[in-house]
């Protein structure tokens, strides 16, 4: 049906800026390959995953990108293929109720052939290096939050996008709220609905509206889901299990540079930190990485829910890592610290006692595989697990059911 509601009406335009988006898309799929991928295999991708992280930092988007197709490639066993370049999004993530909309599609590194070939919801795409390919999109107005399939020689993935009426008053009504979730939510959207380019993930922001005016009209309502929130300077996503009260323990889990509060939902082993805390009844958090996220979101929680955690478990990776270091002076303190290549070369005074979980792949790059020996070395007790084959990007997927065990271990001895 929805193939039968695309109107293709293909043209091109000026070469399209390749960036975050484009990275998330490949992260996503890379990592969800990974985490089913036998040893060999990584083996194979640990190298261009490398590649992936010096890109990275280096600015070099379309360079990460191909490199992250490389390491997606390796999984599967086969070679980079033209179609594995293809990048693509809804031109306009949020618009109005009987807006025009289109779908965007697009290479984000030269495949090295002329035309790249693919199907957007069953409809034939030309794609050629350096255009955007755009075709227009018609959906019925009861069909709130869209989904539009592309597919591939080897990936069939989806394009979300929502269309709500009179979006602008309603989101304006939003970001003036003064409203933990309300707000930012609002503020995120607008900018959205202003500058499109500017998404980096493929979300159904209906649902974002609903919560936000759900709040609104109902300030006592509560959701397990928290798309998005600010407390003090610090922004962040989490998942309140219903039965979180009678447990009363919280995660908080801080991504590495340049990453963001989707990562531990999206990636870093398919959501699985998540995951893990629901399945346990324990909150969850995941915050934009800053120096006073942890305090900030247990700031956060006091508020909204009236109730005062008994446990805190904090993880972190890479730079998150090193936050995590310092969280010895938030109440309650830590009650354990899982680090995934952290971003340190020591234990500051008020972590001094507390169980630590260190990850590290055998593959790091040297400095942080020489903090984190340094670190085993000098904390005693300490929890040391290497990985083979692992690299920076894909420690926290390998390492994160062995952290889970860690906090089950030091929940068991607390007796909370």
């Amino acid at each position: 049906m929805i193939a039968a509601l695309c109107a293709l009406a293909l043209w091109t335009s000026p070469e399209p800026v390749i960036g975050r988006y484009d990275m998330g898309l490949r992260l996503v799929r890379m990592d969800r390959i990974w985490v089913k991928a036998d040893r060999a295999r990584k083996a194979e991708a640990v190298p261009h995953l490398n590649n992936v992280v010096t890109s990275f930092f280096a600015g070099k988007w379309p360079a990460a990108c191909r490199a992250l197709d490389e390491a997606t490639a390796a999984l599967q066993g086969r070679s980079v293929e033209p179609t594995d370049a293809v990048s693509y999004r809804a031109e306009r993530p949020i618009a109005e109720t009987g807006e025009a909309l289109s779908l965007i599609a697009y290479l984000a590194y030269d495949p090295g052939v002329e035309e790249v070939r693919v199907r957007l919801d069953g409809a034939p795409m030309t794609l050629k290096f350096g255009e955007v390919a755009r075709t227009s999109v018609t959906r019925e107005p009861s069909l709130r939050s869209p989904v539009a399939m592309v597919q591939a020689a080897r990936w069939t993935d989806a394009i979300e996008f929502s269309r709500e009426r009179d979006i602008r008053a309603r989101l304006e009504r939003m970001a003036s709220s003064g409203d933990s979730v309300a707000g930012p939510i609002g503020e995120k959207l607008l900018d959205l609905l202003d500058h499109p380019d500017r998404a980096e993930v493929s979300s159904p922001f209906v649902a974002w509206i609903g919560l936000a005016e759900r709040r609104l009209s109902s300030p006592e309502s509560r959701t397990p889901e928290v798309f998005l929130a600010r407390q003090g300077s610090t922004l962040f996503r989490a998942t309140l299990h219903p039965m979180w009260k009678d447990e009363a323990t919280v995660v908080v889990a801080l991504h590495g540079a340049g990453g963001s509060e989707e990562m531990f939902y999206r990636a870093y082993g398919a959501g699985a930190a998540a995951s893990e805390a629901w399945r346990r009844k324990w909150a969850f958090f995941s915050p934009r990485t800053g120096t006073t996220a942890v305090a900030d979101v247990l700031d956060w929680l006091r508020k909204e829910t009236g109730v005062a955690p008994k446990r805190l478990f904090v993880m972190g990776h890479s730079l998150g890592g090193g936050v995590a270091l310092r969280s010895g002076s938030v109440t309650p303190k830590p009650s354990g610290v899982a680090l995934f290549a952290p971003a340190a070369f020591g234990l500051p005074e008020n972590l001094a006692g507390v169980p630590l979980f260190l990850a590290v792949g055998t593959q790091e790059m040297p400095m942080l595989r020489q903090g984190a020996d340094k670190l085993a070395k000098d904390v005693p007790g300490i929890e040391f697990k290497r990985y083979d084959p692992c690299e920076h990007l894909m420690v926290v997927a390998e390492g994160i059911a062995d952290a889970y065990a860690f906090f089950d271990r030091v929940a068991k001895k607390t007796g909370h």
